[in-house]
């Protein structure tokens, strides 16, 4: 566990060594001449941001720890890295750790199972009510490896909550079939079922977003889903994740999608 006060005391010394600001500045330069990127906030978000990711990965690294949750996202941890840390989790999924908003066990847990299983990113993203077989997720914190390797189409923009810093809206591949894993709060039951992404629309929330066809029993999962963060994959893992907590034997797994 890192305090504030140990990462603020981080970033004073990193934004003060002449060699982090120039990487920092070199890796803005080659993210941002990406043909597929647009940038749609203040460069210099970007460049903190990538001032930070080199922070939180030392410490990860001295630590020994794969997987990184930060807190207070969108109260105290702004003014420490003049961002919120949207593109900074981002950034680390893409490069192969497990880097979640909240420090939220539920959705951790998933999270980092499938990425293990898959070896993709996976992104933790808000769950809104499913219907007509349809289900939108959002989040600002959006892996753009979701294949692995390939980086999705994204523009980088404010947070949306707080109209700030720097965050992706990944452009999702139509088409793509996802395995999606909702955890209810107490970690002990996991809902999943495997989707089929028809769109990114631009809706008034959180800045990545994904409609998805649900290929499965969507009314009965409508009836018993509980919690309210989704842990996407992209690919169709179902089968692996029943296996692992069946193993495990004390998470309930209900998977609402037919298989062969």
């Amino acid at each position: 566990i890192v305090e504030h006060e140990q990462l603020a005391e981080a970033l004073a010394r990193a934004r003060t060594d002449p060699a982090v600001a120039r990487w920092a500045e070199d890796e803005t330069a080659a993210l941002l001449a990406q043909p597929n990127v647009r940038l749609a906030t203040e460069r210099r978000f970007v460049v903190q941001s990538f001032v930070a990711l080199k922070v939180m990965r030392d410490m990860m690294r001295e630590a020994g720890a794969a997987n990184l949750g930060v807190a207070h996202c969108m109260g105290g941890l702004i003014p420490i890295l003049d961002t919120p840390p949207c593109l900074i989790l981002s950034l680390l999924n893409d490069e192969g750790w497990t880097a979640f908003c909240h420090t939220d066990f539920s959705h951790t847990l998933p999270g980092v199972l499938l990425r293990w299983i898959s070896g993709k990113p996976s992104f933790v993203c808000n769950s809104h009510f499913p219907h007509h077989g349809t289900v939108t997720l959002a989040h600002c914190a959006a892996p753009r490896k979701m294949n692995g390797r390939d980086p999705e189409p994204a523009t980088i923009m404010t947070h949306y909550e707080s109209d700030y810093g720097a965050a992706t809206k990944v452009e999702y591949r139509l088409g793509q079939t996802i395995t999606c894993v909702i955890p209810n709060l107490h970690c002990t039951k996991w809902f999943g079922f495997r989707g089929r992404i028809l769109g990114s629309p631009s809706f008034d929330m959180c800045r990545s977003q994904m409609d998805v066809a649900i290929e499965g029993d969507w009314q009965r999962l409508n009836r018993e889903l509980e919690g309210f963060h989704t842990v996407v994959c992209y690919g169709d893992y179902l089968r692996e994740i029943g296996y692992a907590l069946k193993k495990v034997g004390a998470v309930e797994w209900r998977d609402y999608s037919a298989h062969e």
